[in-house]
């Protein structure tokens, strides 16, 4: 049952993130602040922000462990800030490949 779900996930968190990017673009283009908005704003901006910490943080641990796991830390990074904590548990569960000695 989860599993199906990951595809839906993935694609909503793509989504979400990316309205995320462009609310605060918005905000910064037109010079508004989080103050000047309605309530209903207000929580959604803060929401919103916390999303973007959340990803980067979570794309930052993946860029941390991805060479272990063969992978480059930048394209794990900007994958699992895209898709947040679905794409983290896929390359944590990768598995570990140890490095060559020469």
């Amino acid at each position: 049952m989860i599993k199906r779900l990951i595809p839906v996930i993935k694609v909503l968190s793509i989504v979400l993130i990316a309205a995320a990017i462009l609310l605060e673009l918005w905000m910064v283009t037109t010079g508004t602040d989080r103050r000047q908005t309605s309530s209903t704003w207000f929580w959604l901006i803060t929401l919103e922000r916390f999303a973007l910490v959340a990803h980067a943080i979570e794309g930052t641990v993946a860029a941390g462990i991805a060479p272990s796991r063969q992978r480059s830390p930048l394209l794990a990074w900007i994958y699992v800030f895209g898709v947040g904590t679905v794409g983290l548990q896929e390359i944590w569960q990768a598995p570990r490949i140890p490095p060559t000695t020469d």
